[in-house]
Protein backbone atom coordinates (compact mmCIF):
# COMPACT_ATOMS: atom_id res chain seq x y z
CA UNK A 1 0.00 0.00 0.00
CA UNK A 2 1.17 3.42 -1.27
CA UNK A 3 2.09 6.50 1.34
CA UNK A 4 -0.76 7.89 0.06
CA UNK A 5 -3.11 5.14 0.32
CA UNK A 6 -2.31 4.59 3.36
CA UNK A 7 -3.10 8.10 4.58
CA UNK A 8 -6.72 7.60 3.16
CA UNK A 9 -7.66 4.86 5.30
CA UNK A 10 -10.20 4.83 8.43
CA UNK A 11 -7.27 2.86 10.54
CA UNK A 12 -5.86 6.38 10.73
CA UNK A 13 -9.10 8.27 12.88
CA UNK A 14 -9.84 7.80 16.45
CA UNK A 15 -13.34 5.99 17.46
CA UNK A 16 -15.85 5.41 20.49
CA UNK A 17 -18.04 2.59 19.83
CA UNK A 18 -21.39 2.63 22.00
CA UNK A 19 -22.60 -0.60 24.14
CA UNK A 20 -24.60 -1.74 20.63
CA UNK A 21 -21.55 -2.58 18.94
CA UNK A 22 -19.45 -4.47 21.31
CA UNK A 23 -17.76 -7.02 18.62
CA UNK A 24 -17.01 -4.37 16.37
CA UNK A 25 -15.09 -2.81 18.86
CA UNK A 26 -13.09 -5.69 19.79
CA UNK A 27 -12.01 -6.34 15.79
CA UNK A 28 -10.88 -2.43 15.76
CA UNK A 29 -9.02 -3.11 17.94
CA UNK A 30 -7.48 -6.27 16.52
CA UNK A 31 -7.08 -4.15 13.42
CA UNK A 32 -4.77 -1.89 15.24
CA UNK A 33 -7.49 1.47 15.33
CA UNK A 34 -7.19 3.36 18.29
CA UNK A 35 -11.52 2.57 19.47
CA UNK A 36 -12.39 3.25 22.53
CA UNK A 37 -15.37 1.20 24.10
CA UNK A 38 -16.75 0.18 27.43
CA UNK A 39 -20.15 -0.81 27.99
CA UNK A 40 -20.61 1.14 30.83
CA UNK A 41 -19.99 4.64 28.58
CA UNK A 42 -23.33 7.23 28.98
CA UNK A 43 -24.41 8.68 25.77
CA UNK A 44 -23.13 11.93 27.04
CA UNK A 45 -19.56 11.11 28.22
CA UNK A 46 -19.68 9.26 24.61
CA UNK A 47 -19.94 13.22 23.09
CA UNK A 48 -17.67 13.98 25.39
CA UNK A 49 -14.83 11.91 24.62
CA UNK A 50 -15.58 12.64 20.66
CA UNK A 51 -15.40 16.10 21.30
CA UNK A 52 -12.25 16.08 23.79
CA UNK A 53 -10.27 13.35 21.52
CA UNK A 54 -11.37 14.09 18.19
CA UNK A 55 -13.31 10.92 17.63
CA UNK A 56 -15.70 9.73 15.57
CA UNK A 57 -19.10 8.06 17.24
CA UNK A 58 -20.05 4.33 15.59
CA UNK A 59 -23.27 3.51 17.48
CA UNK A 60 -26.95 2.22 16.54
CA UNK A 61 -28.51 4.11 18.99
CA UNK A 62 -31.59 6.14 17.31
CA UNK A 63 -31.25 8.21 20.88
CA UNK A 64 -27.57 9.10 20.62
CA UNK A 65 -27.92 9.37 16.56
CA UNK A 66 -30.65 12.68 17.83
CA UNK A 67 -28.77 13.98 19.93
CA UNK A 68 -25.68 14.09 17.60
CA UNK A 69 -27.93 16.09 15.16
CA UNK A 70 -29.29 18.21 17.90
CA UNK A 71 -25.15 19.04 18.18
CA UNK A 72 -24.74 19.84 14.37
CA UNK A 73 -27.98 22.28 14.80
CA UNK A 74 -26.80 23.90 17.76
CA UNK A 75 -23.54 24.63 15.63
CA UNK A 76 -25.33 26.64 12.57
CA UNK A 77 -27.20 28.50 15.78
CA UNK A 78 -24.04 29.29 16.89
CA UNK A 79 -22.35 30.35 13.80
CA UNK A 80 -25.48 32.52 12.69
CA UNK A 81 -25.40 33.95 16.35
CA UNK A 82 -21.42 35.04 15.84
CA UNK A 83 -22.67 36.93 12.60
CA UNK A 84 -25.38 38.39 14.83
CA UNK A 85 -23.11 39.61 17.55
CA UNK A 86 -20.51 40.91 14.66
CA UNK A 87 -22.61 43.36 13.62
CA UNK A 88 -23.42 44.20 17.22
CA UNK A 89 -19.94 44.75 18.00
CA UNK A 90 -19.47 47.02 15.33
CA UNK A 91 -22.68 48.55 16.33
CA UNK A 92 -21.50 49.25 19.44
CA UNK A 93 -17.97 50.69 18.54
CA UNK A 94 -20.09 53.18 16.78
CA UNK A 95 -21.89 54.05 19.51
CA UNK A 96 -18.69 54.52 21.73
CA UNK A 97 -16.36 56.09 19.42
CA UNK A 98 -18.67 58.11 16.74
CA UNK A 99 -21.62 58.29 19.49
CA UNK A 100 -23.90 57.81 16.97
CA UNK A 101 -27.95 55.48 17.10
CA UNK A 102 -27.03 52.34 17.83
CA UNK A 103 -28.10 49.80 15.47
CA UNK A 104 -29.26 46.37 17.14
CA UNK A 105 -31.74 43.34 16.42
CA UNK A 106 -34.88 43.51 17.64
CA UNK A 107 -35.02 40.46 19.20
CA UNK A 108 -31.47 41.58 21.32
CA UNK A 109 -32.24 44.91 22.61
CA UNK A 110 -33.75 44.19 26.02
CA UNK A 111 -30.88 41.85 26.60
CA UNK A 112 -27.50 42.78 25.29
CA UNK A 113 -27.97 46.53 24.24
CA UNK A 114 -26.28 47.81 27.21
CA UNK A 115 -22.86 45.84 26.02
CA UNK A 116 -19.77 47.17 25.81
CA UNK A 117 -17.82 46.71 23.07
CA UNK A 118 -15.32 44.60 24.87
CA UNK A 119 -18.09 42.35 26.54
CA UNK A 120 -19.46 42.08 22.99
CA UNK A 121 -16.40 40.95 21.74
CA UNK A 122 -15.47 38.38 24.72
CA UNK A 123 -18.77 36.83 23.50
CA UNK A 124 -18.00 36.24 20.24
CA UNK A 125 -14.57 34.86 21.10
CA UNK A 126 -15.93 32.28 23.19
CA UNK A 127 -18.38 31.39 20.46
CA UNK A 128 -16.05 31.08 17.71
CA UNK A 129 -14.27 28.48 20.10
CA UNK A 130 -17.16 26.79 20.67
CA UNK A 131 -18.58 26.49 17.00
CA UNK A 132 -14.46 25.25 15.84
CA UNK A 133 -14.93 22.24 18.49
CA UNK A 134 -17.97 21.23 16.72
CA UNK A 135 -16.61 22.24 13.12
CA UNK A 136 -15.13 18.44 12.82
CA UNK A 137 -16.18 15.51 11.07
CA UNK A 138 -16.64 13.73 14.91
CA UNK A 139 -19.60 12.00 14.51
CA UNK A 140 -20.81 8.63 12.81
CA UNK A 141 -23.62 6.77 13.17
CA UNK A 142 -25.45 3.90 12.17
CA UNK A 143 -29.23 4.09 11.88
CA UNK A 144 -30.09 0.30 11.74
CA UNK A 145 -28.13 -2.91 12.16
CA UNK A 146 -25.38 -3.33 9.52
CA UNK A 147 -23.34 -6.26 9.17
CA UNK A 148 -19.44 -6.12 10.32
CA UNK A 149 -18.41 -6.19 6.02
CA UNK A 150 -20.48 -3.20 5.69
CA UNK A 151 -18.69 -1.79 8.84
CA UNK A 152 -15.46 -1.67 8.11
CA UNK A 153 -16.51 -0.79 4.58
CA UNK A 154 -18.33 1.96 5.80
CA UNK A 155 -15.24 3.27 7.61
CA UNK A 156 -12.39 2.18 5.27
CA UNK A 157 -10.50 -0.15 8.36
CA UNK A 158 -7.44 -2.01 6.86
CA UNK A 159 -5.99 -4.92 6.97
CA UNK A 160 -2.07 -4.05 7.84
CA UNK A 161 -0.16 -6.83 9.27
CA UNK A 162 2.62 -4.76 10.73
CA UNK A 163 -0.33 -2.31 12.53
CA UNK A 164 -2.27 -5.41 13.96
CA UNK A 165 -2.34 -6.49 16.87
CA UNK A 166 -1.00 -3.91 19.14
CA UNK A 167 -3.79 -2.36 20.73
CA UNK A 168 -5.19 -4.66 24.06
CA UNK A 169 -8.98 -5.96 22.91
CA UNK A 170 -9.92 -5.42 26.89
CA UNK A 171 -9.26 -1.67 26.84
CA UNK A 172 -7.42 -0.10 23.93
CA UNK A 173 -4.28 -0.08 25.31
CA UNK A 174 -0.75 -0.82 23.60
CA UNK A 175 0.81 -4.12 24.09
CA UNK A 176 4.09 -4.09 25.62
CA UNK A 177 6.20 -7.78 24.56
CA UNK A 178 7.67 -8.95 27.26
CA UNK A 179 11.36 -10.31 26.42
CA UNK A 180 11.62 -12.73 29.24
CA UNK A 181 8.32 -15.35 29.53
CA UNK A 182 9.73 -16.11 32.95
CA UNK A 183 7.92 -12.93 34.05
CA UNK A 184 4.63 -14.41 33.51
CA UNK A 185 5.26 -17.33 35.66
CA UNK A 186 2.29 -18.21 37.35
CA UNK A 187 0.22 -15.52 35.76
CA UNK A 188 -1.10 -18.28 32.67
CA UNK A 189 -1.66 -21.80 32.70
CA UNK A 190 1.39 -24.61 32.39
CA UNK A 191 0.36 -25.56 29.21
CA UNK A 192 -0.30 -22.23 28.12
CA UNK A 193 3.93 -21.11 29.16
CA UNK A 194 4.48 -23.84 28.09
CA UNK A 195 3.31 -23.54 24.21
CA UNK A 196 3.99 -20.12 23.41
CA UNK A 197 7.27 -18.26 23.49
CA UNK A 198 6.27 -14.92 23.18
CA UNK A 199 3.81 -13.22 25.57
CA UNK A 200 2.71 -9.36 25.67
CA UNK A 201 1.09 -7.24 28.14
CA UNK A 202 -1.12 -4.28 27.85
CA UNK A 203 0.71 -1.07 29.36
CA UNK A 204 -2.48 0.27 30.67
CA UNK A 205 -4.99 -2.26 32.44
CA UNK A 206 -2.07 -5.24 32.44
CA UNK A 207 -4.05 -7.82 31.08
CA UNK A 208 -1.60 -10.68 29.37
CA UNK A 209 -1.95 -11.76 25.62
CA UNK A 210 0.01 -14.81 23.89
CA UNK A 211 0.30 -16.27 20.48
CA UNK A 212 0.09 -13.04 18.44
CA UNK A 213 2.83 -11.56 16.38
CA UNK A 214 5.64 -13.89 16.71
CA UNK A 215 4.12 -16.60 16.59
CA UNK A 216 2.69 -16.58 12.97
CA UNK A 217 2.63 -20.03 12.16
CA UNK A 218 -0.03 -20.71 14.92
CA UNK A 219 -2.81 -22.20 13.32
CA UNK A 220 -4.68 -20.02 16.07
CA UNK A 221 -2.78 -16.97 14.76
CA UNK A 222 -3.69 -18.08 11.01
CA UNK A 223 -7.03 -18.14 11.69
CA UNK A 224 -7.11 -15.00 13.00
CA UNK A 225 -5.53 -13.52 9.95
CA UNK A 226 -7.55 -14.55 7.54
CA UNK A 227 -10.65 -13.02 9.43
CA UNK A 228 -9.04 -9.84 9.65
CA UNK A 229 -8.60 -10.03 5.79
CA UNK A 230 -11.87 -10.70 5.44
CA UNK A 231 -13.29 -8.53 7.39
CA UNK A 232 -11.43 -5.16 6.45
CA UNK A 233 -11.40 -2.53 3.42
CA UNK A 234 -10.39 -3.67 0.15
CA UNK A 235 -8.73 -0.60 -1.87
CA UNK A 236 -10.04 -0.67 -5.19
Amino acid sequence: MTEEGTNQIGNNFKYVVDCSLPALATHMRVLGVDTLYDPTFSRNYILFLARRDHRIIVTQSTKLRSMVELILFNRERKRLKITEYQELYESALDRENNRTQERLFEHEKSRIKHLSSGQILERIEMMKEEVAMDDEDWFEYKGRHEQLRELVDKLKLVFILDRAFDHCTKCNGKLIRIDDKSQVVGEVENNVYNNNKNFSRCGDCGMLTWGTMPNRDQDSFQKAIRFCEKYSFKQT
